[in-house]
């Protein structure tokens, strides 16, 4: 890819950070600082390596990309310097079902390694809540971009049957609010409606690491908080794919959360040696420029998903 075209496509996505303002664009803002390191590690190899987001927004649509050709790369959620660097998009665009981490040797510092990173993609408030002895935790998104067949945001969707649930079985959930969504509803929108009760708590600003500590189950439409719920052995769900779905549950309703159990510590520390160790790389790793190399090289010399991450 050519270098120019990343840099250029940077350049844009720093304007258009700037030109929205507010603390919660800067700290968009201090993330491209990861992008720019991986992209200075890759821009000298003859390798067709694009950015995920550049296609997702359409800003370097091009239909002359050739999908299983091309190496895709983006910044790690939550985990912002664990970067996928995937052919085809695997597990960005879409999330097959190779059950790979399966065969991977256990590494048993694994937990060190995940404590040592900055497993929030943003900085957290300091500030915190009283919360009740038991309850669940919901990140709420409320993107307006994905919609169902009848046009209505997935995420207001799910969110209503989240709010539903936890009225009706009388289960005190926190409402966790991010500012980083493209919106549709907003939590506000819901009370007016009259559709949420005291067991439905709102949380603007809160920070996030204290709610996933305290909470008994955290369940999402796709939320990053559910990736840190994991690593902390809670009960964890989404309702919609990610790229952990072989180890976390998809939910079609809230009630289903009920029979979910947390992951079995033997799966999870399998599944995160997989994901740390195949799946992503540690862009701050000492091997990092290693590791690089050689996924670009065995990717020039034919090798795809099955055989760069088993």
């Amino acid at each position: 890819m050519d270098p120019k075209i990343l840099d250029d496509y940077l350049n844009q996505l720093k304007m258009k950070i700037i030109k929205n303002g507010g603390i919660f664009q800067q700290k968009k803002l201090d993330n491209l600082k990861h992008l720019q390191y991986f992209h200075n590690m890759i821009k000298d190899y003859d390798v067709n390596a694009i950015l995920a987001a550049s296609v997702k927004n359409t800003l370097l649509a091009d239909d002359n990309i050739t999908y299983d050709n091309t190496l895709f790369y983006e910044p790690g959620t939550p985990n912002i310097q664990l970067f996928k660097f995937s052919p085809g998009g695997d597990y960005i665009f879409k999330n097959p079902r190779y059950h790979l981490w399966k065969e991977c040797d256990i590494d048993y510092d694994i937990l060190k390694k995940f404590d040592k990173l900055p497993n929030n993609r943003y900085t957290q408030t300091q500030r915190t809540i009283p919360v009740p002895d038991s309850y669940d935790l919901f990140p709420l998104a409320l993107s307006a971009k994905k919609k169902n067949e009848f046009g209505i945001p997935k995420d207001e969707v799910v969110t209503r049957d989240a709010i539903r649930y936890a009225t009706e079985k009388k289960r005190y959930t926190i409402f966790k609010e991010s500012h980083l969504a493209v919106k549709g509803k907003t939590w506000h929108d819901f009370v007016k409606e009259g559709i949420t009760s005291k067991y439905t708590i709102y949380a603007e600003d809160c920070n996030g690491d204290y709610l996933i500590d305290n909470a008994d189950r955290v369940y999402s439409s796709e939320s990053a908080m559910c990736f840190q719920a994991m690593l902390k052995g809670k009960i964890v769900a989404t309702y919609h794919d990610t790229d952990s779905s072989e180890v976390m549950p998809i939910i079609k309703t809230a009630s289903e959360i009920d029979d979910i159990e947390p992951l079995p510590i033997g799966k999870l520390y399998r599944y995160l040696s997989w994901y740390y160790h195949k799946l992503c790389i540690n862009i701050y790793d000492e091997n990092a420029e290693e590791r690089i190399n050689d996924r670009i090289s065995r990717f020039i010399n034919g090798e795809r998903t099955k055989e760069l991450f088993k």
